[in-house]
C-alpha cells in the first residue's frame, strides 16, 4: 500500500481511534519542553498512570514512578536533558485502580531547524502484560491508522515488519529526505530493500522487538541521521505478527552535537597542549613539543616551526615533528616549499594547498614535494613588527582539505608557540643576566674575603661555564708595568700552564695578536680560525698541540678606558662570535677590572708595608680606598656601625654624622612608607643578601639612585651579628642613558618634521593635545580643546585597533619606546589610509610617567610602493621562469648565484635548489675555473659594462655544451653594485655544424691539392711532344694549325692547373707573398700588354688607362700581375665578338683603385658576392661555352686580401655588362 504526500493535510482520526492508534503504539505519551517543565495535559498518561491534572502539573511523569525507582528515574531523565541523548528505562508505573506494573518508559528530544530542542516527546510500554484487545484489530484498519498517523508527524516515516522481516507499510516525509519512494520498501525484505551493511544493522534489532522487547537506535542514511523506535504489534490472537518503526530526521541535531564535539576536541587540545608546554623552558623544545602535539591532533606527519630574522633570512632549521625523517634526512627549509609559499607568508597571508602535485602555484617545487613525501598543507604567517618573524607548516602524505576550523586551531597554535618561545627567550635572557650578575657579585665578594685573584677571577669564569660550555677554556692576562709585554695570572682560568707560561712575555702592540693587540688597542680580537690568521703562522704548533681552533681575548679596561690586562677565550673549534659571547665576556671583564684594579691597589699597598695584616685589617682598608663605592657596616636592627671614605664622598654625611644613626636617615619618604628599609634588611637576613637599585637622599637634600648589595653577617654560631652593605652611585650613568634616549627621540623627530602630526597625552586626565596637522591627518576639523585618548582609537582600523591599544599600554607600562605602523580610517572621505606612530613617555626614575609626546605621519604611498615594488618582482620572476631557451642566471657581488631560471635548468641540468648558493664558477669547465676565467668574467663585466663570450661550458651530468653568453652588473637606483646577471644560450650544434665545416673544407683543400699535382705532372711531357713535333715534321702545312690550336690548348690547361694550385696553397696557407717596393702601374701596364694578343685573337678591344706618374706600394709583382691577368681574361671570356672591356688605375690619399669593366653578359644582383665563390660559374651559354673552372675570381679575391686590399663586383643586370674594382693600399708600410 502507498500513499501520496499529499494527504499531509487529511484530518486527525476520531477520538476513540485515536485512542486506539495510542493504544496501539504505546500505553501513553506526554511532552514537556526542553528544560523538563510539563506544559501540556496528557489525559493518555494520566488515563494509563492514574495521575491527577494537579499531580501530572506538579510532578510530571516521574509522580507516577515508584519510589524506590523514582531517584533512579530522576537520574536518567537529568542526564538525558543534560547530553540531549534518548533516555530507554524500566521502570515500575502506578495503575489507576492502585498497585505498580513494569513499564519502558522512553523520551527523546525533538529538534528544531537549527538543531536545538524543541521539547521532548515520551511514550511507556508495558513489558509484563499483554496489549489490549484494542490492538488486535484487523491489519488493513491498523495501516490506515498508523497512514494517517505519520501524515502527522513531520519529518518522521513509518515502517511495519512481518516475522520475515519483509515491508508491509513504508510511509512519511523522512522517505523523501532519504531519496527513496515507499515501493523501494514494501513488499520486499530488509536484505532485498537495503545494502548488506544496513540490513546487517537493522536485522537484530527487528528481531528484538519481535520477540518483545521494543528498541531505539540511531543510524545514517546516505548524508542524513535518523532515529528510529521500533515496538512490536500482535494479531487478534494476541501474537507479535509484526514491528512498527518510527524514525525522525534528526540530522540538524546531529550536526550540532558534532560541531560541539568538534569544539570540545579542539578545547580538550588546546588545554592539553597548555599543560604540556607550561614547564618548558627551552624555545627548541617548546617548537618540538608542539608540533609534536599538533601533528598528532592532525593526523599528518610533519609540523615545523620556523624563524627570521629581521631581514627575512630563515635563522636555524625549522624545529618540529617529521614522521618520516631519520638521521640521514636533511632539515627542512621553508625556501624548500617554493616562491609562491614564501612569497604568501611574507606578505602575512595564510597558504593551504590541498594537493601539492596538482596546485599551479606549487608546479615549480613538485619534485620538492615529492622527494619529501607531502602533498598537502597549511602554512601559517607569524607578522611581528612589520615583518615575517616566524611561521608554521603542517603538511600530510595525501591530499586533504582543510576546514576552516582545522584552520584556525592551527592559528591560534602558532600564535601560542611564538609568544611561548619568545617568553622563553626573554626569560633565558633574564636568568643569563641575573646569573651573570650574581657571578659578578660573588666575584666582588671574593675579593673582598680577600681571597687570591686567581680565585675570585676563577669566580667570574663560572659564567663561561654555565653560559658557553664547559668544554670552552679562558686564560687571564696583566700587562707589566712597562705596557710592552703580557703576564700570565697563574692559577686564574682553566688554560694549562704549558699554554700560558708561553704568554709570559708575550709583546703587546697593535701589529701583535689575541691579548697583545687587545690591550695595545681597548679593543676585542677576535680569531674565528687560527689557521687563516696569517698572524697566528709562527704560532700554530703551539695551538695545535693545545688544540685551539679559534682565539677571542678582550680587553679589560679601567674606569678611565686603560687597558691593565685581558680576558681570552679559546674555542676547540671554528667559531664565530655570538651575543652570549659579547655578553659574557662584557660581565666578566666589567668584573675583572674592578678585581684587577683593587688587586694592584692592595699589591701596591702590600709591598709598601713590612708585614702583612690580618684579613680584617686588609679588608677594612680596601673598603676605604674605594672611594666611588659607599661601604658601610649595620647592626642587627638597622643602626650604622661603620663607615668608610667612599660612603662619606657618595652620601656627604662624615662617619661622625651617621654612626650609631638608623639607616632610614637615606631612604626617601616614598621610600619608608613602602617599608623599603623594613623589605631590604629582612631578605637579606632570610636569604643571605639582598641587591638591587635605589633612590636615596643625599645630606644636602639631592637624590641619587644607587646599585647597591646588602650581606648579612653571622658569627661562628651562626646568629646574625648586623649588615655589610656595598652601594654604588650611579646616577650620572642613568642621567646619561636618559639624555641619550631624550637625544635620540629629538633625533628622531628632527628627521622627520616635515608633514608631522605631534600629539601630547595627558596619562592622568586622559586629555590628549594634537597639532593641525594631526587633524589633518585623520580628515577632521581642527579643534582648539583637548580630546580623549578615544577620538584616537575611533579612528584605527578594527584590524589594527586591540595591537596599537597594545602597543600604548605597554610602552607605558614599561617606559618603552611605543613604535608601530596601522591603518586608519579618515573622516572626510572614509578612505583607508597607513599611518606610522612614534612617541615616549617622560617617566624618571623612581616615578610614574605622566605624560607622553610624540608623532604621527602617513606612510600609504611608501605602502603602495612597496606593494607595488613585491608585485612588480613576482611578475618579473614569473617572466624569467616562462623563458626556457635561455639561461637567465643572477648572482649577488660576490658571484654567489642568487636566481636559476627553468631555461638554466635546461642547458645545464642543476634544479633550482642545487644551484642557489652555489658560485656561478659551477658551470665553468675545469681548465676555465683553473685558468680563473669567472673571475676575469665579472670584472671585465664591472669594468666594462657588460662581458660577452662563447666558450665551452659544463652540465651537472660533467657533458660539455659550446655556449654564448654576456655577463651584465646590476645596480640599485645609488649605483651600488647588486650583483650580475648572465644570460647564455646553448650554441652547441651550431658549433658542431662548423667544425663539420672545416672538416670538409680542409678535406676539399687536400683534394685540390693533389688534383692539381697529379693534373700538372703529365702537362710537361706533352707540351716537350708538341714542341717535338714542331720542330721535326716535315709536313707544315698541315700538322702547323694542328699543332697550334693544341698548344693553345694546353697553354689554357695549364692556366687552369697553376690556378686550382694557387687556390688551394691559400686556402691551407701554404703561399708567401714576396713583397718588395714595386711600381703597380707598371705591373699593371706589362699585364695589359701581355693580353693584347689574347683580345685580338678573340675579336675583343682592350682600352687601358693608366696614371702618368709611379704608384708605389709594398708588394708581390707576380702575384698582382696575376690578379690583373685573370680579371682581363675574365673580360675576354664573358663578353661577345667585339666585345669592349676598359682597363683603369688611379690613385686616391691611401688607396690604389684598379678596374676592369666590359660591356658583357653581366651578374644578377644575386650573384654579385656569390661570384667570388670557389668554383661558381655564370650559368649561360656563353660562359659554358667558354669553359673554366670557376676558380679564377676566387684567386683574385684571396690574393687582393692577402694585399691588405678588397675587390667589389657591380653589375646594372644581365646583358648589362659589369666592372670589378680592386682598393690596394698604397706607400711603404
Amino acid at each position: 500500500m502507498t500513499f501520496s504526500p499529499t494527504h499531509s493535510s487529511d484530518p486527525l482520526p476520531e477520538q476513540d481511534d485515536y485512542k486506539y492508534l495510542v493504544e496501539l503504539v504505546a500505553r501513553a505519551v506526554w511532552e514537556t519542553d526542553p528544560q523538563g517543565t510539563v506544559v501540556r495535559d496528557a489525559p493518555a498518561w494520566r488515563t494509563h498512570t492514574g495521575q491527577t491534572l494537579t499531580e501530572w502539573q506538579r510532578e510530571g511523569w516521574t509522580g507516577a514512578v515508584h519510589p524506590d525507582d523514582r531517584d533512579y528515574a530522576l537520574r536518567h531523565w537529568h542526564e538525558a536533558m543534560r547530553s540531549l541523548q534518548p533516555m530507554n528505562i524500566t521502570v515500575r508505573l502506578g495503575c489507576p485502580a492502585g498497585g505498580w506494573r513494569w513499564a519502558n518508559v522512553r523520551a527523546t528530544a525533538v529538534p528544531n531547524p537549527d538543531g536545538s530542542v524543541k521539547k521532548w516527546l515520551g511514550l511507556s510500554v508495558d513489558v509484563d502484560v499483554a496489549a489490549p484487545e484494542s490492538a488486535q484489530a484487523p491489519l488493513p484498519h491498523r495501516e490506515q491508522l498508523l497512514h494517517t498517523l505519520v501524515q502527522h508527524l513531520p519529518g518522521g516515516a513509518a515502517f511495519v515488519v512481518d516475522q520475515q522481516l519483509r515491508y508491509q507499510l513504508a510511509e512519511g516525509q523522512a522517505l523523501e529526505l532519504a531519496g527513496a519512494q515507499p515501493t523501494d520498501f514494501v513488499g520486499k525484505t530488509i536484505f532485498e530493500a537495503l545494502t548488506s551493511d544496513t540490513a546487517a544493522h537493522h536485522e537484530p534489532k527487528l528481531r528484538q522487538a519481535l520477540a518483545g522487547d521494543p528498541f531505539t537506535d540511531e543510524h545514517q542514511v546516505q548524508d542524513r541521521y535518523f532515529q528510529s523506535t521500533g515496538v512490536p504489534l500482535r494479531d487478534a490472537d494476541g501474537n507479535i505478527d509484526a514491528v512498527l518503526v518510527m524514525s525522525y530526521d534528526i540530522t540538524e541535531r546531529h550536526n550540532v552535537e558534532e560541531a560541539l564535539r568538534s569544539n570540545a576536541e579542539r578545547n580538550a587540545f588546546r588545554l592539553k597542549l597548555s599543560d604540556a608546554m607550561r614547564s618548558l623552558t627551552d624555545p627548541v623544545a617548546i617548537q618540538r613539543i608542539t608540533m609534536e602535539h599538533l601533528a598528532a591532533y592532525f593526523g599528518v606527519n610533519t609540523a615545523i616551526y620556523f624563524e627570521f630574522d629581521p631581514s627575512g633570512e630563515q635563522g636555524a632549521p625549522g624545529q618540529g615533528y617529521r614522521s618520516t625523517r631519520s638521521s640521514a634526512s636533511p632539515p627542512i627549509r621553508l625556501a624548500d616549499f617554493g616562491p609562491a609559499l614564501v612569497d604568501e607568508l611574507t606578505a602575512g597571508r595564510l597558504f593551504s594547498y590541498q594537493d601539492a602535485q596538482t596546485d599551479p602555484r606549487l608546479a615549480s617545487h613538485r619534485a620538492m614535494f615529492s622527494t619529501l613525501n607531502l602533498r598537502s598543507g597549511l602554512a601559517i604567517p607569524l607578522i611581528k613588527a612589520g615583518h615575517l618573524a616566524a611561521a608554521l607548516t603542517v603538511s600530510h602524505t595525501e591530499p586533504r582539505l582543510w576546514t576552516q576550523a582545522e584552520i584556525q586551531l592551527a592559528e591560534d597554535v602558532a600564535e601560542r608557540t611564538w609568544a611561548a618561545v619568545e617568553r622563553a627567550r626573554a626569560q633565558e635572557t633574564v636568568r643569563q643576566n641575573d646569573q651573570r650578575y650574581r657571578i659578578q657579585k660573588d666575584a666582588f665578594q671574593s675579593a673582598i674575603n680577600g681571597e687570591s685573584l686567581a680565585s675570585s677571577l676563577n669566580t667570574l669564569t663560572r659564567m663561561v661555564d654555565q653560559q658557553l660550555g664547559s668544554d670552552v677554556r679562558t686564560a687571564f692576562y696583566m700587562v707589566y708595568p712597562d705596557g710592552t709585554s703580557l703576564h700570565a695570572i697563574d692559577g686564574a682560568g682553566s688554560m694549562p700552564r704549558t699554554y700560558t707560561a708561553k704568554m709570559d712575555g708575550f709583546p703587546v702592540g697593535e701589529d701583535s695578536l689575541c691579548s697583545g693587540y687587545a690591550i695595545a688597542t681597548g679593543r676585542p680580537s677576535l680569531t674565528r680560525d687560527v689557521f687563516d690568521d696569517p698572524r697566528w703562522c709562527a704560532h700554530l704548533p703551539l695551538a695545535l698541540t693545545h688544540n685551539i681552533r679559534a682565539c677571542y681575548s678582550y680587553p679589560i679596561l679601567t674606569r678611565a678606558g686603560k687597558a691593565i690586562g685581558s680576558f681570552a677565550i679559546y674555542f676547540t673549534d671554528a667559531h664565530d662570535a655570538t651575543a652570549t659571547d659579547v655578553a659574557v665576556a662584557d660581565a666578566v671583564t666589567q668584573a675583572a677590572a674592578i678585581i684587577l684594579s683593587r688587586h694592584t691597589e692592595v699589591r701596591e699597598r702590600t709591598r709598601a708595608e713590612k708585614a702583612l695584616r690580618q684579613s680584617e685589617e686588609r679588608f677594612s682598608t680596601l673598603l676605604q680606598n674605594l672611594t666611588d663605592y659607599a661601604i658601610f657596616q649595620l647592626d642587627p636592627a638597622g643602626f650604622i656601625t661603620d663607615w668608610t671614605q667612599g660612603a662619606a664622598q657618595v652620601t656627604g654625611y662624615t662617619a661622625d654624622e651617621v654612626i650609631g644613626q638608623h639607616l632610614s636617615i637615606l631612604f626617601t619618604p616614598d621610600g619608608l612608607a613602602a617599608g623599603e628599609v623594613e623589605t631590604e634588611l629582612t631578605q637579606a637576613s632570610e636569604t643571605g643578601r639582598f641587591e638591587g637599585e635605589q633612590v636615596l637622599i643625599r645630606r644636602n637634600g639631592t637624590r641619587i639612585i644607587i646599585e647597591q648589595i646588602i650581606t648579612a653577617i653571622h658569627d661562628e654560631r651562626g646568629n646574625l651579628t648586623g649588615y655589610a652593605k656595598i652601594s654604588r652611585d650611579i646616577t650620572e650613568r642613568k642621567a646619561d642613558q636618559q639624555r641619550l634616549q631624550r637625544e635620540q627621540e629629538r633625533a628622531r623627530i628632527a628627521i622627520e618634521a616635515a608633514g608631522l602630526g605631534t600629539w601630547e597625552w595627558n596619562l592622568q586626565s586622559d586629555q590628549l593635545y594634537w597639532n593641525d596637522h594631526h587633524f589633518e591627518l585623520f580628515g577632521m576639523e581642527t579643534q582648539a580643546e583637548p580630546l580623549s585618548s578615544e577620538a584616537f582609537m575611533a579612528h584605527i582600523h578594527p584590524d589594527d585597533l586591540n595591537r596599537v591599544r597594545g602597543k600604548l599600554e605597554q610602552a607605558i607600562r614599561k617606559d618603552i619606546v611605543y613604535d608601530t605602523e596601522f591603518r586608519a580610517i579618515r573622516d572626510d572621505n572614509g578612505q583607508t589610509v597607513w599611518m606610522s606612530g612614534y612617541g615616549r613617555t617622560d617617566a624618571q626614575a623612581g616615578h610614574r610617567a605622566s605624560r607622553m609626546k610624540g608623532v604621527m605621519f602617513d606612510i600609504t604611498e611608501r605602502k603602495r610602493a612597496a606593494e607595488a615594488l613585491l608585485n612588480s618582482q613576482q611578475h618579473l620572476q614569473i617572466i624569467l621562469d616562462s623563458i626556457a631557451d635561455h639561461a637567465l642566471i643572477t648572482s649577488d657581488p660576490a658571484n654567489i648565484i642568487t636566481r636559476w631560471n627553468a631555461g638554466a635548468q635546461q642547458l645545464f641540468g642543476y634544479a633550482a635548489e642545487e644551484a642557489i648558493g652555489q658560485s656561478a664558477a659551477l658551470i665553468f669547465t675545469p681548465e676555465d675555473r683553473a685558468k680563473g676565467e669567472p673571475a676575469r668574467e665579472i670584472q671585465t663585466a664591472r669594468r666594462e659594462g657588460r662581458a660577452p663570450d662563447e666558450r665551452y661550458h659544463v652540465r651537472k651530468d660533467s657533458t660539455q655544451l659550446y655556449v654564448s653568453g654576456v655577463v651584465s652588473p646590476l645596480h640599485d637606483m645609488a649605483g651600488q653594485l647588486l650583483g650580475y646577471v648572465k644570460v647564455a644560450r646553448d650554441l652547441s650544434e651550431r658549433k658542431h655544424m662548423e667544425q663539420a665545416l672545416l672538416a670538409a673544407d680542409q678535406r676539399k683543400n687536400e683534394f685540390l691539392s693533389m688534383l692539381a699535382h697529379e693534373l700538372r705532372n703529365p702537362l710537361a711531357p706533352i707540351l716537350n711532344g708538341l714542341q717535338y713535333l714542331a720542330l721535326t715534321s716535315s709536313d707544315t702545312s698541315t700538322l702547323d694549325p694542328l699543332l697550334a690550336m693544341m698548344n693553345r690548348q694546353m697553354s689554357h690547361l695549364v692556366r687552369l692547373v697553376d690556378d686550382l694550385l694557387d687556390v688551394s696553397r691559400i686556402s691551407r696557407g701554404r703561399i708567401e707573398l714576396r713583397r718588395e717596393p714595386i711600381d703597380l702601374t707598371q705591373i699593371v701596364s706589362q699585364a695589359a700588354d701581355s693580353m693584347r694578343p689574347v683580345y685580338a685573337a678573340a675579336h675583343r678591344q682592350l682600352h687601358v688607362e693608366l696614371p702618368d706618374r709611379t704608384i708605389e706600394m709594398d708588394g708581390d709583382a707576380t702575384r698582382l700581375s696575376q690578379v690583373v691577368t685573370n680579371l682581363l681574361t675574365n673580360g675576354v671570356r664573358y663578353t661577345q665578338e667585339g666585345g669592349q672591356v676598359w682597363l683603369s688605375l688611379h690613385v686616391t690619399d691611401r688607396e690604389a683603385v684598379l678596374e676592369v669593366r666590359d660591356n658583357g653578359i653581366g651578374l644578377a644582383p644575386d650573384q654579385l658576392d656569390a661570384i667570388f665563390e670557389l668554383f661558381v660559374r655564370m650559368d649561360t651559354s656563353l660562359a659554358r661555352s667558354t669553359g673554366g673552372l670557376g676558380i679564377g675570381l676566387t684567386l683574385v679575391q684571396q690574393l687582393v686580401q692577402m694585399h691588405g686590399g678588397r675587390i667589389e663586383a657591380h653589375s646594372s643586370g644581365i646583358n648589362h655588362g659589369s666592372s670589378f674594382v680592386v682598393y690596394l693600399p698604397v706607400g711603404h708600410p
